[in-house]
């Protein structure tokens, strides 16, 4: 301990003793108990609303896009801001032209998909082994998310029946699972996320959603 921190503290220990004292003399303790409850209860009272304004301020939101990636935006403009991507293709999906992009990061591995169509980007997908929004991240458990974003509002799975896509259409979200376990986190302009080729027994997603 410091010199200062040691005046600094005993004067703090002086002061309380002569408080005490001066409270004993005039036969104060009744008064001071009041005070202090009353503290006691304001504190407690802040305490609680500062608690939950934290809650409230961490609920999730819906989301608008993925590391700057936002729905709407045009291929020049993802393009302008990624670079290009390592593959590109066009295809028609209800009679819709649509392009899918992919990218990669420095190990060259698979890091975003993405959907454009009219007038921009429909989809956007978070890849690989990523720490993502909400706190969900490679490997989050289907129990686990379902906790956090509450119950979805589609389910697909898909034609071969291993991977599922739940949607959030609250947080415009869709998630895709393997064995239980998160592997694709989306970001969708319907807040629908389904497979091209479902498995018939439990194509259960709404027409007109976003495929994969």
């Amino acid at each position: 301990m410091s010199l200062g921190a040691g005046i600094f503290g005993s004067t703090i220990l002086v002061l309380i003793a002569l408080a005490v004292w001066r409270i004993s003399v005039a036969h104060k303790w009744r008064t001071v108990g009041k005070v202090f409850g009353i503290l006691f209860a304001i504190g407690c009272v802040t305490a609680g609303a500062l608690y939950a304004y934290n809650v409230y301020a961490d609920r999730p939101k819906p989301l608008d896009g993925i590391d700057g990636m936002k729905l709407g935006m045009s291929p020049l403009d993802v393009q302008l801001l990624r670079g290009v991507p390592v593959s590109k293709q066009d295809e028609v999906i209800a009679g819709e032209a649509r392009t899918r992009w992919f990218y990669q990061n420095e190990k060259g591995e698979l890091e975003y998909f993405l959907l454009f169509g009219k007038p921009g980007l429909h989809i956007v997908c978070r890849m690989g082994r990523f720490a993502g929004e909400f706190g969900l991240g490679y490997g989050t458990t289907e129990e686990d998310a379902i906790g956090k974003l509450g119950r979805p509002t589609n389910v697909s799975v898909n034609k071969e029946g291993l991977e599922k896509a739940l949607s959030f259409s609250k947080y415009r979200v869709g998630l895709s699972f393997k064995q239980g376990q998160l592997t694709d986190l989306c970001v969708t302009d319907t807040g629908k996320l389904k497979f091209a080729e479902e498995y018939s027994a439990t194509a259960t997603a709404a027409p007109n959603a976003d495929e994969k």
